[in-house]
Formats: C-alpha cells, structure tokens, sequence
C-alpha cells in the first residue's frame, strides 16, 4: 500500500516477472509495486526473490537393511521411493553390484539407491547382502541299501544323483572298498557315495553289500552210477568234474574203499568223489562198484582124450592146468577112481 499528500486512496500495482534458473526449482522472482496517485505521479518497488533448492531427498521408511541369506533365499530388490521439499516426483535410480567370495554360490551383492531431485541434490542409500551357502545336498530317493547277496549275484553300483537348493549340477562320487572274508567268496563291499556342492557342502551315504558263498558246487553229468562187474572188469574210476556259482576251478577229491565179500574177488568198492568250492560248501557222489566172479576156470590144452590101453600100458595122469578170468593161480585137483571089470587085469 501507498499513501499520498492529496490522494486518499493511492492504487497500487503488482507485477512479477521470473526467471528460471539451472533447474526447474532454481528461479528468481521480480516482484514490482507501482503507486500511482490520481495525477499520475508514480513510485516503483522491487523485490527480487531468490528461489533454489539444497535440500536432499528423504527416502520413505522402511528402508531395505543389510542382511545375510542362504543362495537360494536372495530377495528380490525392493521399490524405494523418496520424497522431496520442491520436486513431488523424486526419481531413485538403482543399481546392484556383485563381490565373489570363495565359491560360486557365496558372494555379496551391494545394492544402491539415489533419490536425485530435481535440482541434482541426492540421497544415497546402500544395502549390503551377504550370501552363502551352508546347506548340504540331499539325495534322490530311493538310496541303496545294505543286503545281503550270493557271490554270482553282486549287484552293479547303481548311479547316484542329488539335489541342491542351489548347485544345479550337483557332483557325486563314488568310491568301493572290499574287506575280505573267511574264503576267496566272502567279502564285504563299502560302498559310499559323496554329493558335493559348488561351495563344498557335502552329504554321504554308505551302502554295505555283504558277499556270501552258500551254495555248494554241482558235479557236471554223468555221473558214475552204481554197477555190478566181472572181477576181470572192473573200470577205472572216471575223472569226474564239478561246476560253481562261483569258484571256476572246482577242487574234486576221489576215494575208494573196498568191501570184502565171501572170496577174494567178490567185494564192494565204495567210490566217493567230494567237491569243494573256495568257501567250502562240499557236494559228495558216491558210486559203488559191485564185484563178482561168476566165471569158471578154462583147462589149458591140449586135455586128455578117453583112451584103452593094455595093463602093462596105463600112462600116468599128466599135469592139467587152467586159466581164470580173475584167478592167477588156479587150483587143479585130481581124484582117480578104479572100477574093477570081469578079471583082475
């Protein structure tokens, strides 16, 4: 307002001019007062009024703090926002830089965001998260189980996989180690198989095979069967062989025993054959051998013929002899018996 010697109601004029500064929220107003009385006399005022802008963005709460997390838990980036004394949309920029650790799935990600106003005056705000990896894989199902088996029917080891939350390829290996038993085909096998993630995590899981030998060894056929034979017949025990589930080369041990029976060459022999596999399970054949003599000595020739001589001629009787099919000294006895006729010659 004004006030004048002769006008008692001075009008006052405003006028204001501005001019934009470096950004939209740097600016200057000229504010201009004109007084004007009725004979047109005029005073002038101006006041220039300096508008900027030095106050930073405030992000809104709650802001994302540090923290640390398993490698398959990583939050995602949340949405910040932040609000400004002049610039009613604050722009926040973002950006996420990652810091390897000491395998593939531990590592830092620093996440940073600017809220930049108008003007450039900026907020920075950092969150640090750590990640690792402390779980161990696990493994598919179904997992081998201890057994127990027979020597011909080991199994194969069978492939092992595994899962981790975060290895998608997880490496697992295998190892055997045979503890030997009581005989060639008895043992134990240790198997044990290890899944491994890509920060070293590992899990491990043992199966026991148990190996046994129970069954014994089956004689290869034929067989020798029992028999009854001439003393001059008698055949030679055969080889006889036997196969195993497991042993190839089937030890067979051979006996005899014989039987006297009424005269030297009627007996009995008693043949066993015994196979023994790497274990000792044992299969047993026997055969017997019935021994017989039924045939009658042979009288070597040339015999003597029914002959008539004189009295003064008789011959003496000669030597006979004969042969056996088994006998080697056959026994000849003579007996001679006179019968008198119709004079003492």
């Amino acid at each position: 307002t004004a006030k004048d010697n002769c006008d008692q109601n001075v009008e006052v004029t405003y006028n204001q001019v501005r001019t934009d500064g470096n950004c939209p929220d740097n600016y200057t107003l000229t504010r201009t007062w004109v007084a004007i009385d009725n004979c047109g006399n005029a005073s002038t005022h101006t006041q220039k009024v300096k508008v900027q802008d030095t106050t930073n963005p405030v992000f809104d709460q709650p802001l994302p703090q540090d923290i640390t997390v398993e490698c398959d838990a990583v939050p995602a980036p949340p949405v910040v926002t932040a609000k400004d004394n002049c610039d009613t949309n604050v722009d926040v920029t973002y950006n996420q830089v990652r810091t390897d650790g000491n395998c593939p799935d531990s590592y830092t990600l620093t996440r940073t965001w600017v809220a930049i106003d108008n003007c450039g005056n900026a907020t920075t705000h950092i969150q640090k998260v750590k990640v690792q990896d402390t779980k161990n894989p696990v493994f598919d199902q179904p997992l081998p189980q201890d057994i127990t088996v027979e020597c011909d029917a080991v199994p194969a080891p069978p492939v092992v996989t595994a899962k981790d939350n975060c290895d998608q390829n997880v490496d697992v290996t295998y190892n055997q180690v045979r503890t030997d038993g009581n005989c060639p085909d008895s043992y134990t096998l240790t198997r044990t198989w290890v899944a491994i993630d890509n920060c070293g995590n590992a899990s491990t899981h043992i199966q026991k095979v148990t190996v046994r030998d129970t069954e014994a060894p089956v004689f290869d056929q034929p067989v020798p069967q029992d028999i009854t034979v001439e003393c001059d017949a008698v055949p030679a025990p055969p080889v006889v062989t036997a196969k195993d589930n497991c042993d190839q080369n089937v030890d067979v041990t051979y006996n005899q025993v014989r039987t006297d029976g009424n005269c030297p060459d009627n007996y009995t022999l008693t043949r066993t054959w015994v196979a023994i596999d790497n274990c000792g399970n044992a299969s047993t054949h026997t055969q017997k051998v019935k021994v017989q003599d039924t045939t009658k000595p042979v009288f070597d020739q040339p015999l003597p013929q029914d002959i008539t001589v004189e009295c003064d001629a008789v011959p003496a009787p000669p030597v006979v002899t004969a042969k056996d099919n088994c006998d080697q000294n056959v026994e000849v006895t003579y007996n001679q018996v006179r019968t008198d006729g119709n004079c003492p010659d």
